[in-house]
């Protein structure tokens, strides 16, 4: 569909030689680059736990990630690599969970004391169905040791979506699947309403936070596929929200988009925070960072918007749970 805007793919994903290449002395340029622990840092600016890494489709390796994390005045740094899914490349194969927590245990060690580094987990609504035997009698992809619960803490995301024609999944998230599932939906609006019915069951399970809440704007921008004015549209999201716990999640207020400059504003709209701080939600800043550099994008942009909708304060996820700081 020409209307829609086309990527040659994720700008974050990953090319390099292997996913922990390019850990050497773990000495990198971050110092150099005038990244250096910056003066005068609110408390809820040292605080990022949506990162991705080169174990799934980040820039960096979690050791380059960790250093740069110190350097730049981070407390607390969270990983959350992309659960697994077959046939999808930016996400952790099953057999790399065992390297991925071993590696975040050795940074863990290295880093006691100076920064509080925790192992979760952004996992997709779509890989519930590995934690199942494929057939009866058969084993799970997964074993239950690596279900959401069982990491320091998970993001539940929706990134991918069944076409109703081809039955393939197509990310709502990258230029060509997003083309797709808009030829194959009989009209935007359909193609809402499954994202966003998906997204309330995801939200049902109780994460502890919900990612990117409203992911399936990315690609449309000026309404090319629908219309987020729309009685419609804001309907089904806040449909999705109505299924979220305030006591159980946080909604992250999410910056990805903006660093790869799709987006001009933060996840979620306005009109979703809003209706979120009513119910007594609360908030997480995240860059939804896949590189070194972009640890803390825009945080102060974030923090805006989150005052925008009446938020006086934002939630950190540290390892005891989140503690809530004052903007």
């Amino acid at each position: 569909m020409s209307a829609v805007r086309q990527a040659a793919g994720p700008p974050e994903r990953h090319r390099g030689g292997g996913p922990l290449a390019g850990g050497g002395k773990e000495a990198y340029p971050e110092a150099a680059a005038g990244l250096a622990r910056p003066p005068g840092l609110a408390p809820w600016q040292q605080n990022t736990v949506h990162t991705h890494t080169t174990l799934c489709d980040g820039r960096h390796t979690p050791a380059r990630m960790a250093a740069a994390a110190l350097r730049q005045g981070f407390c607390t740094l969270g990983f959350s690599g992309h659960s697994p899914l077959p046939g999808q490349d930016w996400c952790m194969p099953a057999a790399r969970l065992p390297l991925y927590r071993a590696e975040v245990a050795r940074l863990q060690k290295k880093y006691a004391g100076r920064l509080e580094i925790l192992c979760g987990i952004e996992w997709d609504a779509c890989s519930f169905a590995l934690l199942q035997p494929a057939k009866p009698g058969g084993s799970p992809v997964l074993g239950s040791k690596y279900a959401p619960q069982n990491w320091d803490y998970w993001i539940g995301s929706v990134h991918l979506l069944p076409g109703p024609q081809s039955g393939r999944l197509l990310s709502v998230d990258w230029g060509p699947d997003f083309a797709a599932l808009v030829a194959e939906y009989a009209s935007g609006q359909a193609l809402v309403q499954d994202y966003y019915r998906t997204l309330a069951a995801l939200a049902a399970k109780k994460p502890d936070i919900i990612g990117h809440f409203d992911l399936i704007r990315k690609l449309n921008g000026g309404g090319r596929a629908f219309d987020e004015a729309s009685a419609g549209y804001r309907s089904a999201a806040l449909r999705a929200l109505a299924a979220a716990d305030p006591a159980a999640s946080l909604i992250e207020i999410n910056t990805g988009a903006m660093a790869r400059g799709f987006l001009a504003e933060p996840y979620p709209a306005q009109f979703l925070l809003r209706a979120w701080r009513a119910r007594g939600g609360r908030v997480v800043l995240t860059a939804d960072a896949h590189s070194a550099n972009a640890l803390r994008y825009a945080y102060t942009a974030a923090a805006g918007w989150a005052k925008s909708a009446g938020y006086t304060e934002v939630w950190v996820q540290r390892a005891a749970g989140p503690m809530a700081l004052p903007l």
